[in-house]
Parts: structure tokens; C-alpha cells; sequence
């Protein structure tokens, strides 16, 4: 069949058509098994000139402002279980909170009558990447120079999270 040759009607009808058909190929399955073959370095590379071309046309505070309101939106089953904890205490925290003048930022910031508390949720990522254990202690060495008291959750304390986040609250520096 010749595009071409077609009436406005015809081409339109086989679009739809075409459409239509295309979009039910658009499945959550075939989307995650399309996913699934391609690399994470593929994606490490791609993200990265991403955020360059963001960077470039927009300025880092833009690019940050995104990636910490993507944070927010998503946030992992550890954050999740902290946030459940701390508004079960009617707590008042900031998420994703910068410190120290720069782009680094803590899980959650609460401020109390005691000082300033920081927790940090170390998921599989913090065990996962070869480079995230020295940025974590980094990170953690900055904020503690800060004064900072500071409660590190990991991927596999997450089931304890209600008691370790009470804990942390109870302990009290004088005033």
C-alpha cells in the first residue's frame, strides 16, 4: 500500500491504527525487560551526560534543585521507614537537607532543644559501589566536625529502625 497514494482519511485511519498498536507494545513488562538489557554502566554514562547537558543550560542549582526533588518523590524503603517513625512522634525533620555550603546533604535534619540531629539511611548502594564507603566517611567526618550528632541506619538494620530512631532521640546532650 503506497502512503502516498492514500486519501487524508485512509493515512489517518492507519495511523491511529498504527498508534494504537504501538502503544500496546508500551507495557510495564516489556519496558522492564527492555531495561533489564542494558548496562549499568550504560546508564552510569547516560545519566551523567544528562545531568552535563542540564548542568550546562540551566546551572548546577537547577540540576541540584531536580535531582533532590526526584529524592523526595522517590524515596527509598529505608527513608520510608524512618519518615514513618519520626511522624509517628510528630517530629518536625527536613529530608535531603544541605550542610556545609555545599551540594552534600543528609537523609534527615532535626532540630532539638539538645542540637542538631542528622540520621543517614545506608542502603545497598552504600555497600554496593566500591567508592560510597570513603564518601560516607567523608561525609560522616564533616558533619561531626559540624557538631552534628549523627544516627547511620544500614540496609540491614532497616527492620529496627522505630527502636534505633528512639533510641537516638532519647539521647540527650546538656543543653
Amino acid at each position: 500500500m503506497n502512503f502516498a497514494l492514500m486519501s487524508p482519511e485512509q493515512r489517518r485511519e492507519l495511523s491511529q491504527r498504527g498508534g494504537l498498536a504501538r502503544a500496546k507494545q508500551f507495557t510495564r513488562e516489556t519496558q522492564q525487560f527492555a531495561r533489564s538489557r542494558v548496562s549499568r554502566a550504560a546508564c552510569q554514562r547516560n545519566g551523567a551526560l544528562g545531568a552535563a547537558v542540564t548542568r550546562a543550560r540551566y546551572g548546577s542549582e537547577f540540576l541540584h534543585a531536580k535531582w533532590l526533588a526526584w529524592k523526595r518523590d522517590h524515596p527509598t524503603p529505608g527513608e520510608r521507614a524512618v519518615m514513618l517513625a519520626l511522624d509517628e512522634f510528630g517530629l518536625s525533620y527536613e529530608r535531603d537537607a544541605r550542610f556545609d555550603n555545599s551540594y552534600r546533604t543528609v537523609d534527615f535534619s532535626l532540630q532539638t532543644p539538645y542540637g542538631n540531629k542528622v540520621i543517614e539511611v545506608f542502603g545497598q548502594p552504600h555497600v554496593r559501589f566500591a567508592d560510597m564507603p570513603a564518601r560516607d566517611e567523608d561525609k560522616l567526618h564533616a558533619l561531626s566536625v559540624l557538631g552534628y550528632e549523627v544516627l547511620v541506619i544500614t540496609h540491614d538494620q532497616i527492620g529496627q529502625t522505630r527502636n534505633l530512631v528512639v533510641k537516638f532521640l532519647a539521647s540527650k546532650e546538656t543543653p
